[in-house]
């Protein structure tokens, strides 16, 4: 009623500025229902405003989504249409923005939620939407549709800004990629060492790159920390250092044998090809890179391309820009060109 109360006193371009101070799924949800479905309005724009400081103590290191959101609405949610038949114009427009703001050095909660708001836009432009099975509920909207896109869309962004060749499809790999790059602060307010999460901060990136947080913690990508409450918190796995005997160490715990590895995942790969990049010579690794790619080629390509951009986008102080450079180094080099009959390299 407060949404319908405030739309009646608009002008037909006015706008309506709504602050809310949730980031969670299910607050989105309902904002979209008083002012998409309940009062008729479409999202023009959304921006995060921090709430809490960064610098705070228990921040550091987290993926803190501590912002409250201000969005713009504006009346003109007409017409219906089939969610596939926008789809690409929506991605188009939201890796646009998602560039845009990456240009600008934009992350985290910026990023996800500038991001998001255009392809909201895009959506509920649309009085209604449908997909295969009907109309879409708000619920299956953003879950199955605009989180996921969003997740699309940055990732794109990344790559595209990184200047690699190939996507990243893998929803562990898009997660991971997502987790290393939305919320690695840059420069010297850069943080080392693992990233924590809480069941929240953890909820709208599973639900984005379509994870769960058991098959993470399955796979390794996550872990829960010692003396954590089950389920409440976690940690990305990542690298400890570029040191030889600590990445074997690391590939270990994570149930990777480093001479003769079988990864269960892109990121897996890319934890073994880092560890390859740093322990052993040129040859051997262009050797040991044609092993695994033969066995596993879909999940060596898509570590290559994680390799590429995360060299090129983490802080200096992240020690995986420093692998994966390594890594991207190596696969460029002459030698595995020559083995692959591609000339000498470039």
């Amino acid at each position: 009623l407060s949404f319908q109360n405030c739309v009646s006193h608009m002008v037909n371009e006015g706008i309506f500025v709504t602050y809310y101070a949730h980031t969670d799924p299910d607050a989105w949800r309902a904002l979209l229902e008083a002012g998409w479905t309940g009062s008729g309005c479409r999202i023009s724009n959304a921006f995060p405003i921090s709430t809490e400081s960064t610098e705070r103590a228990i921040a550091r290191g987290k993926l803190s989504l501590d912002t409250s959101i201000i969005v713009v609405w504006r009346k003109g949610a007409t017409g219906i249409a089939n969610v596939g038949d926008i789809y690409n114009e929506a991605i188009r427009i939201a890796r646009d923005r998602a560039s845009g703001l990456i240009k600008r050095e934009a992350a985290g909660s910026d990023l996800l939620v500038g991001t998001l708001a255009t392809v909201l836009s895009s959506f509920t432009a649309y009085r209604k939407l449908y997909g295969p099975g009907g109309e879409l509920s708000l619920s299956e909207l953003l879950s199955y549709h605009a989180y996921p896109l969003t997740a699309r869309a940055i990732a794109d962004a990344i790559s595209r800004e990184a200047g690699a060749v190939g996507e990243i499809r893998s929803p562990e790999a898009l997660f991971y990629l997502l987790a290393k790059v939305m919320f690695g602060r840059k420069g010297k307010t850069a943080v080392a060492g693992r990233k924590n999460f809480d069941r929240s901060n953890l909820a709208i990136l599973t639900i984005a790159t379509r994870t769960y947080s058991k098959n993470l913690v399955e796979k390794a990508i996550v872990a829960r920390p010692k003396g954590t409450a089950k389920g409440e918190n976690f940690a990305l796995v990542e690298p400890p250092s570029t040191r030889k005997k600590d990445m074997e160490q690391f590939l270990r715990e994570r149930d990777l044998n480093p001479a003769n590895p079988e990864p269960k995942s892109a990121v897996d790969a890319l934890h073994v090809l880092e560890y390859w990049g740093s322990a052993l010579p040129a040859e051997q690794f262009t050797e040991k890179y044609g092993e695994l790619t033969n066995g596993y080629v879909s999940l060596v390509d898509e570590a290559r391309i994680l390799a590429v951009v995360l060299s090129r986008v983490l802080p200096e102080t992240d020690v995986e820009r420093e692998l994966c450079g390594q890594v991207a180094d190596r696969i460029r080099g002459g030698s595995f060109q020559r083995m692959l009959g591609l000339g000498s390299a470039t």
